[in-house]
């Protein structure tokens, strides 16, 4: 039953054990491109857009750009972590020595 099922297939290149990378060559084309109405009308817009506006307005490429921005990031959030670890130390302290008991209420 499944001699005779192999033998009713479709004669094809697939079915004639080709693989899908001879089928290319036999018409001599490799290339494959979509046509226009099937691109991204805006595609990159965003990216291209600040690249461009960042070289016009700073004069300086898009990698170093990015790289400043993390940088400055990297150091905002640093800086950032600092004064938070800062303030809840000095809270603690002065609740510590002042003394003054805490009322936290209950939950009922």
């Amino acid at each position: 039953m499944v001699l005779w099922s192999f033998f009713k297939m479709r004669v094809s290149a697939v079915s004639m054990s080709k693989h899908f990378g001879m089928l290319g060559k036999m018409y001599g084309e490799h290339r494959f491109a979509l046509a226009p109405n099937e691109q991204k009308a805006f595609k990159g817009f965003l990216d291209q857009a600040f690249v461009r506006f960042s070289n016009h307005t700073f004069g300086i490429s898009g990698y170093t750009l990015y790289l400043k921005l993390l940088v400055l990031i990297f150091f905002m959030i640093g800086r950032r972590r600092e004064t938070t670890k800062l303030e809840g130390r000095t809270q603690q302290t002065t609740l510590m020595t002042s003394k003054i008991p805490i009322d936290v209420p209950k939950l009922s």
